[in-house]
């Protein structure tokens, strides 16, 4: 029998990667905003660029922790 994943856990996965991409786009490259959006924030500074790295950090692991305890209560992670 095949069982079937969450759409909550199928959502949280979809944060996760979103939160992950977010993470290295910003580690990569810090001048997004600014590219984007065409404003300066901070001023050069780089804090907004600390604080997205934070913020998307933060949320990765709360995604990614939440999600694996959503696919263990399925049973999912058994073979």
């Amino acid at each position: 029998m095949r069982k079937k994943i969450s759409r909550r856990t199928r959502i949280e996965v979809i944060l996760a990667v979103v939160a992950a991409v977010n993470l290295m786009l910003t580690a990569l490259w810090r001048e997004w905003i600014e590219v984007i959006f065409q404003v300066d924030p901070d001023g050069g500074s780089g804090s907004i660029e600390r604080a997205v790295l934070i913020g998307s950090a933060v949320a990765f692991a709360l995604f990614v922790g939440v999600a694996a305890r959503d696919w263990r209560r399925t049973g999912l992670m058994s073979g």
